[in-house]
């Protein structure tokens, strides 16, 4: 059944990662969105092999690679009177230059990466500063009502199918479920922060996660060039936006290397926000489906958020695919809502709540001799998972056609 038209909703990196593949297979599509541009504010900045793997597939890794780059290690430590001071330390790529492995550019440029690619291989169907106030369907079609700028007038596009890849206060899932998001909030709400600052002299790695007692955090370079740093650190739920601002000078001399005074550093960005272990009932009802953050949510910390929808994304698209071109029926859309959100349980949840609290709430001490116990080849196969991923080709209709096409991708 040759589909006429999906509409995406939410212009961030999923939703112009399935506009893409949309694209490449020749699947008629529009990406609507409601602000007037691409969200610049500091979200995910790392993502894992399985990701990259999608971002591969889609031909955009290479420019992905040449604007960001590729961490070499990752270390645990335990802050001390200056510095954190490492506790252990490991390899993020392995000795193959071919090998696919984490990848780091900050989400807005992602975002523009894809943008850049939809318009290189088609007219980018994308439209700005469109709200989306409700979504249905019948048995034939689904539809999206939208208002725009400068406008009380309600219109309402169709397709054969939408996609919500609008995040986490999603008006498609909504329209679905209202405000039911079954799972939880964590107690401590987090503060992500871009700042420049000289490192030199201090021996740190590019992802460091440095614990204590008060202050633990997550210091990680996020740029080509050593000097931009994505400090994350938690904080008390109850603080307003404008308590954390007020803190935020004390917690750097408490975090960074040396004990700096404010003049010694630049903030660039500055962003509180909630967190969240949440994931609904059904990622599809009928012929509308959610991917990312619109239908599950977790802790950034291990860079699970982005890189799982990163992973929805090339599930649903080989999907779409396989049903635009009669190789799958439409039942295979049951198979990316059975598998996905068992991913999300078994992988992405576990795992970030796994780093969420040995950061954030363990005992300190405890935590220091664990990882002195770990084996260090165990904790580097780890990351080297491809656990994220699922292949939903396996359930074409001719599926031995889509393993020898998914071989010579690899």
């Amino acid at each position: 059944m040759a589909i006429t038209k999906v509409l995406i909703i939410g212009a961030g990196p999923s939703g112009l990662l399935l506009g893409l593949f949309l694209s490449q297979a020749g699947i008629p599509f529009e990406i609507l969105e409601r602000g007037y541009g691409l969200n610049q504010s500091p979200r995910a900045t790392h993502y894992l092999r399985p990701a990259c793997h999608e971002l591969q597939r889609a031909g955009v890794l290479d420019e992905i690679i040449s604007r960001g780059f590729l961490p070499k290690t990752i270390s645990w430590r335990r802050r001390g009177p200056v510095k954190g001071e490492r506790i252990v330390k490991y390899r993020l790529h392995n000795d193959d230059p071919n090998a696919l492995g984490m990848t780091c550019l900050p989400q807005p440029q992602i975002g523009q990466v894809l943008l850049e690619k939809l318009a290189s291989v088609d007219a980018p169907s994308v439209r700005f500063g469109v709200k989306v106030i409700g979504a249905g369907q019948d048995e034939t079609q689904a539809w999206v009502d939208v208002t725009k700028e400068g406008s009380d007038k309600i219109e309402r596009y169709h397709a054969s199918y939408v996609i919500g890849c609008d995040g986490g206060g999603s008006a498609v899932r909504k329209s679905l479920y209202g405000d039911d998001f079954p799972g939880f909030t964590w107690k401590q709400q987090l503060v992500a922060t871009n700042v420049r600052y000289d490192m030199t002299g201090f021996d740190y790695d590019d992802i460091n996660a440095v614990l204590h007692e008060e202050h633990p955090h997550n210091f990680v370079r996020i740029s080509k060039e050593p000097g931009l740093y994505r400090v994350t650190y938690a904080e008390r739920d109850d603080f307003t936006p404008e308590q954390l601002r007020a803190r935020l000078e004390w917690k750097y001399e408490n975090m960074l290397p040396n004990n700096p005074k404010p003049d010694a550093w630049v903030l660039e960005n500055f962003s509180p926000c909630k967190v969240h272990q949440r994931i609904v009932d059904k990622l599809r009802v009928g012929k509308i489906i959610l991917v990312g953050d619109a239908g599950h949510l977790t802790n950034p910390i291990g860079g699970f958020g982005l890189s799982g929808a990163i992973c929805d994304v090339g599930a649903l698209a080989d999907c779409l695919v396989g049903i635009h071109t009669g190789q799958a029926e439409e039942s295979i859309l049951d198979k990316y809502d059975e598998l996905r959100r068992k991913v999300w349980h078994e992988v992405v949840n576990s795992n970030s709540s796994r780093n969420f609290t040995g950061t954030y709430e363990a005992d300190v001490d405890e935590m220091v001799e664990m990882w002195k116990a770990m084996d260090p080849s165990v904790m580097e196969e780890s990351f080297w998972t491809m656990d994220l991923l699922t292949d939903l080709r396996q359930y074409y209709i001719n599926p031995d056609a889509a393993i020898a096409k998914k071989a010579g991708e690899q």
